[in-house]
């Protein structure tokens, strides 16, 4: 049975996005990058810094002013570009092959055609057409001009919401996925749930950290479980004062 957030109420995920709104203020989109733009520059992104894989990105698009020139450069000259990013050469490999199977299959660079496409038949087309994991598939239809009422679940996210109680998977995004998407609000449009997302990240970057998360400052502590037991714990082995160490001595 799917773990739920203990609150009163079984709808947690709105009062997760308010109460992280109330600190990071709107972080809905202002922009858009186009379908096939948006492809590169999430699977830039993978296990590297934001700053670092835009970086990366705007190098690629000032070298190639159409994407089809990278199949003609190949991963080496790719790999120039991108060299900051965590696992360069994979990626730049990664970027030559899907570009050369989209225009083999489709007859040209783009991904227009996703549009007019179902949103889960659009996720499933992504996946099988260009090898994408969940995350990937899902920032392409929902961070692009397509604006589609997905959830992008990535590493940070699955954790947060993970420590939640909100799903049990946190390495299998594919799961947290499927989980996180079960409860999502019906009435929640694409910027609400780039939104959630952007909020979610934040927070697990910058408190609910991977090794040492921040229970104490966490403005959700008191709707996570796993921050309710760090507290309780971190009280159970505070040091004693001196005077209660000296009301512990024999007479």
């Amino acid at each position: 049975m799917q773990p739920r957030l203990h609150v009163k109420n079984d709808r947690p995920l709105p009062r997760v996005r308010a109460t992280l709104r109330a600190i990071f203020g709107d972080l809905r989109p202002r922009e858009r990058l186009s379908p096939l733009d948006q492809l590169v520059r999430s699977e830039l992104g993978g296990r590297t810094l934001d700053e670092v894989s835009w970086t990366a990105f705007h190098l690629l698009r000032a070298r190639f002013e159409d994407w089809g020139e990278v199949i003609e450069a190949g991963p080496a000259a790719v790999e120039v570009l991108i060299a900051d990013v965590t696992h360069a050469h994979a990626k730049a490999i990664w970027l030559v092959e899907a570009f050369t199977i989209l225009r083999a299959r489709r007859g040209d660079l783009s991904l227009d055609f996703i549009g007019d496409l179902p949103t889960e038949v659009a996720f499933r087309k992504l996946r099988n057409l260009l090898g994408v994991g969940p995350k990937v598939a899902a920032s392409v239809l929902n961070f692009s001009s397509l604006a589609r009422p997905v959830l992008v679940v990535d590493t940070d996210v699955a954790r947060l919401a993970n420590r939640l109680g909100l799903v049990a998977a946190v390495q299998n995004l594919d799961r947290a996925h499927q989980e996180l998407t079960a409860i999502l609000e019906p009435g929640w449009d694409a910027d609400d749930l780039y939104e959630l997302h952007r909020l979610m990240k934040r927070h697990a970057q910058e408190t609910c950290h991977a090794l040492a998360p921040g229970c104490k400052a966490c403005v959700l502590a008191d709707l996570c479980p796993q921050a309710a037991s760090s507290i309780r714990s971190t009280a159970v082995s505070k040091p004693r004062s001196e005077a209660e160490v000296l009301s512990f001595r024999r007479p």
